[in-house]
């Protein structure tokens, strides 16, 4: 076999990981286009990706999709947007899955409020499949807005008091 080379699987991504990102990245852009309808009257302006710093500053994440609405109705005073796009395969959105958008929206609220710049004041998790009720349950407590994407429409699963403003997870303590 002198002269061969053998092929590293390794390296090789596996056609489920491929089929899914190809997926997951199509979906986040079917999200951003519903996005834009669905916030349509506020005229938002999107970024694809940002990122957002933590409280070491070099802690920095992805934000799938970053919205900015600047003075209008709910969002006079405020209007950055973190959205979290979920592809699910065959699984519903979890508790587990939105407490991570959680706790790094939360890191991201304390590295500004100690170093100062703008934050993400609203959170939605967007998903191709649906929120099991401790899922729900969770982000309503915490103020976080979910939708599903459904044939071609984002759908509300649930109704957070003060998903826009002052919302809980900003005030919870992060341990």
């Amino acid at each position: 076999m002198m002269g061969k080379r053998r092929k590293s699987i390794l390296n090789k991504p596996s056609k489920k990981q491929s089929i899914s990102y190809n997926e997951g990245h199509g979906f986040k852009k079917e999200v951003e286009i519903q996005l834009i309808k669905y916030l349509g009257r506020l005229s938002p302006e999107i970024e694809m990706p940002a990122r957002a710093k933590g409280i070491n500053g070099s802690n920095s994440y992805d934000v799938d999709i970053h919205i900015t609405i600047k003075g209008k109705g709910l969002f006079a005073n405020r209007g950055d947007i973190w959205v979290e796009c979920k592809w699910k395969d065959n699984s519903p959105v979890r508790e587990s899955d939105i407490q991570k958008l959680v706790i790094k929206a939360q890191d991201a609220f304390r590295y500004v409020t100690e170093l100062g710049g703008f934050y993400y004041d609203t959170l939605i998790m967007v998903s191709n499949q649906d929120f099991d009720i401790n899922a729900l349950s969770y982000a309503n407590a915490l103020d976080v807005l979910c939708l599903r994407f459904y044939q071609g429409q984002l759908i509300e699963k649930n109704a957070p008091m003060n998903w826009v403003g002052d919302p809980a997870w900003m005030k919870q303590e992060n341990n």
